[in-house]
């Protein structure tokens, strides 16, 4: 079939419909008759509607934000589900007295479900945001409709008050929370960088400036002291080469005497000359000098002893004595003016030399501080950077929570944004459902698509030929003919009178001779004529794959046709023994035929029926012997049919269907030429090309479409010829 549908132009299709219309217009009227009176059967249904308006909060924005910052698609979700709950809608059946019937049946959570289905929250969008939404309710009374609206209405604002209110408080709530625990960390961390700052004195990073300015004082002050110590050092030395030559100088007057003995002070003065040699050598520690230390300190303590005791000598004593303590004085006098400035610079050395020592251990003591700086900066960094962000963090949720505070406010003072009822409901006038222009809509919708449907399927299911082009392309054959159906063709006969009144109307070629189908076996005629000039085919075999395909009503037309108005001899055989009906058709009583010729009883002028002065001559069946087969085979037909070969231009023989009997493919090896007659529409597809796979098909002249439906009238004569 999909062979069939592919090529086809928009007159095959109206050709389809114009063949299977009863298919559409039962389906069709059928659904139009429901649809209406589903009209009147169906439940009313009313609906109401209230619209709800969106107002933005009173206080602009960009003064107070609100802390509400859901969407509103799904804040209106969830008060769709908080109001369609199953607390909340069994109040409202309980005050509305709703579904009174259905509850005596169904479970409470059923009949809520019910409720449930009939509500409709629609959402009414503007260019950016949403700016209303609509709320509906259907149900059978439309008084209870509207008031089931209106408290649905309110139920919805008041949810939306209630759900702004708790969000809200709940913001509150978790930023005081948040804010608590914020605030302990950030002591926590305060109190870390105090003791870290404590632990680490003077090496914090911001400290490193005041570090490297005492470094330089302190080296300023060392190159000082460093200076004032060289200074000392010199003055020591200068005194000691002082007390050396005042020593040289005084051994002159008394040498004799200071190299017998020297008094204490003068060895004091000595020892002390060589200390001072010795320390500009050695450091203290070298044994001279610690030796010379020593002998120093007894004599000092000597002379001090001996001091002391010469204050109570006078004048007993001898000149020499008196010359010598006076040389002793002369000489101590010097000696203990050079002992006091020597200490004193002994003293200045070491005072500075202590000095150098503390300034080099500050110095080391303030570099450490400057080195370890970048680790301090460091470890200082990772704390304010936790600091700060812990401090950025509370201070933001400062703000937050003061925002919130305002916010609560707002919204407890409704300013809100908040829902406000635009459009209440009204009191609906009409049923919403049934929508009888709708109804009878699908109505035609639904007849049309299943007529249309039951169509399609009947055409795609029917495997029959319909049309000359399907017959070529699926066997291969040239179709001769397409003869319409007789009774749709019918014109006025013009017959003489008396010929046409016996025949059966179906024999249109006498009966109607101007008609459409007698013009379409004229036109096979004028094929058979050409052929037997061309090969010379003269005895022609009419057969079809099954009974009642019009194959004798084939074979009478087209041998009255040749007869007639090609003015050829033709004899008519009704080769078809089991099921003749040449008789019957030619209006003639059946006194003999085939079988009593065959069987040697009579001959062809005793019972052969002639007509158009002779030219035609039917040879019908006769009554069957019941041994057809062997007659049809016998060799009295062969020489039958050599001795009319000679006296007829062309024989036709009216041969059995090919499928159920074996009688046609006894019968068809006499015939030069064969004609497949096949019923449009009925015979299926297969069989005819099972009867064709039986058949020599190089013998077969082409196919007789017979019983064309002509659902388009100038179709089927025109479109064969101008292929």
């Amino acid at each position: 079939m999909s062979s069939q549908m592919t090529g086809m132009v928009w007159q095959d299709y109206v050709e389809i419909f114009l063949r299977r219309r009863w298919y559409v217009i039962v389906p069709f009227f059928l659904s139009v008759i429901v649809s209406v009176v589903l009209c009147f059967v169906l439940p009313k249904t009313y609906k109401s509607t209230t619209l709800i308006t969106i107002e933005q909060q009173k206080v602009p924005e960009n003064y107070v934000k609100s802390t509400v910052s859901t969407d509103i698609d799904e804040r209106l979700g969830n008060i769709e589900v908080q109001v369609t709950s199953r607390t909340l809608l069994q109040s409202v059946i309980d005050e509305f007295g709703l579904y009174k019937g259905e509850a005596k049946r169904m479970t409470p959570d059923e009949v809520v479900d019910l409720v449930r289905k009939n509500v409709e929250v629609k959402v009414e969008r503007g260019k950016k945001d949403i700016d209303a939404f609509s709320i509906s309710y259907e149900g059978p009374d439309p008084r209870t409709v509207m008031q089931v609206t209106n408290k649905l209405a309110s139920l919805f604002i008041e949810e939306n008050l209630k759900v702004r209110e708790e969000f809200v408080e709940g913001t509150s709530d978790f930023l005081d929370n948040e804010l608590t625990g914020i605030k302990a960390d950030l002591e926590a961390q305060e109190n870390k960088i105090r003791q870290y700052k404590q632990q680490n004195m003077g090496e914090l990073p911001e400290q490193t400036s005041a570090n490297l300015r005492t470094l330089d004082r302190l080296q300023l002050e060392q190159q000082t002291v460093g200076e004032a110590l060289s200074r000392a050092k010199e003055r020591r030395a200068f005194l000691l080469e002082s007390n050396s030559k005042r020593v040289l100088s005084s051994q002159d007057h008394d040498a004799g005497d200071r190299l017998e003995a020297l008094t204490p002070a003068q060895r004091l003065v000595r020892l002390k000359s060589e200390l001072a040699d010795l320390q500009t050598r050695f450091t203290d520690k070298y044994p001279d000098v610690v030796r010379v230390k020593g002998e120093i300190a007894e004599l000092e303590a000597g002379l001090k002893a001996s001091a002391s005791e010469a204050k109570d000598s006078n004048s007993g004593k001898s000149k020499e004595g008196g010359q010598k303590d006076a040389t002793t004085e002369a000489v101590a006098a010097p000696a203990d003016d050079f002992q006091g400035e020597y200490n004193q610079t002994l003293l200045d050395i070491r005072r500075l030399e202590d000095r150098q020592k503390q300034i080099a251990a500050q110095m080391k003591a303030y570099e450490a501080r400057v080195e370890h700086a970048p680790l301090r900066e460091q470890q200082m960094l990772a704390l304010m950077r936790d600091y700060e962000s812990t401090k950025a963090h509370y201070q933001s949720l400062l703000d937050k929570k003061l925002n919130a505070r305002i916010s609560e406010n707002l919204e407890k003072r409704q300013k809100g944004e908040q829902f406000r009822i635009l459009d209440p409901a009204t009191l609906p006038t009409k049923p919403y459902k049934p929508d009888l222009f709708r109804v009878v809509l699908m109505g035609l919708l639904v007849g049309l698509s299943s007529g249309g449907g039951a169509a399609f399927l009947r055409e795609v299911m029917d495997n029959s030929f319909k049309r000359a082009e399907e017959v070529e392309t699926v066997l291969g054959l040239n179709v001769l003919a397409s003869i319409p159906n007789i009774g749709e063709t019918s014109v006025r006969p013009r017959t003489p009178s008396g010929i046409a009144e016996k025949l059966d109307p179906t024999l249109v070629t006498i009966t109607e001779p101007v008609s459409l189908a007698a013009e379409q076996y004229r036109v096979v005629c004028a094929k058979l004529n050409k052929i037997s000039k061309d090969l010379g085919s003269r005895v022609i075999a009419v057969m079809s794959s099954v009974k009642n395909e019009g194959k004798t009503l084939t074979s009478i037309n087209l041998s009255a046709a040749l007869a007639k108005d090609f003015n050829r001899r033709v004899l008519l055989i009704e080769a078809d023994l089991k099921n003749p009906s040449l008789s019957r058709l030619l209006g003639h009583p059946m006194n003999g035929g085939l079988v009593n010729l065959l069987s040697l009883q009579t001959d062809l002028d005793h019972v052969g029926l002639t007509y158009f002065d002779g030219r035609l001559t039917v040879l019908p069946a006769g009554k069957s012997m019941g041994d057809d087969l062997r007659l049809l085979g016998s060799e009295q037909i062969r020489e039958f049919l050599e001795q009319a070969k000679g006296r007829y231009d062309f024989i036709v023989l009216d041969i059995p269907p090919i499928l159920p009997l074996a009688d046609a493919n006894v019968i068809t090896g006499l015939a030069d030429a064969m004609i497949m007659v096949i019923w449009a529409e009925h015979t299926p597809q297969r069989l005819v090309q099972r009867a064709i796979a039986d058949l020599d098909s190089r013998k077969i002249l082409g196919v007789v479409l017979n019983d064309v439906k002509s659902y388009m009238s100038h179709y089927y004569y025109y479109h064969h010829q101008k292929k």
